[in-house]
């Protein structure tokens, strides 16, 4: 019965424990902290790794404003503009400044605008 009951604690523990990673804020890559947001957006995902980190952000807004916004903002702060695309619901930029490269893509879904950061690290 003991043990049971001990199995059937550390299920709750784990649940309640996933529960609540699932409801905390994702929280902006540390190597991103001079990246401009887009306002209104939400970190949605997040990852780092050795080589890049990434960020996934959701915005009610239109695709081609956040392009712009991101393509404006970055270049005023010295990044210079490698590679451009953009179609009906969906653009890609390529920046890079000192060595550093960001790739930002955008897609337009429904009545929001999912965007993708991704930073190489120098």
């Amino acid at each position: 019965m003991k043990r049971v009951l001990c199995s059937l604690s550390m299920s709750v523990l784990t649940l309640i424990l996933a529960a609540s990673a699932a409801l905390a804020d994702v929280s902006l890559p540390t190597s991103m902290k001079d990246i401009p947001i887009f306002a209104g957006s939400k970190v949605v995902a997040a990852m780092s790794q050795s080589e890049a980190d990434m960020a996934t952000f959701e915005v009610q807004d239109d695709a081609k404003k956040v392009k712009e916004f991101y393509k404006d903002a970055l270049v005023k702060a010295g990044w210079k503009v490698e590679m451009e695309m953009e179609n009906t619901d969906m653009a890609l930029l390529s920046l890079s400044k000192g060595g550093a490269q960001l790739m930002m893509t955008v897609d337009k879904t429904d009545d929001k605008a999912t965007y993708v950061l991704t930073l190489t690290k120098k």
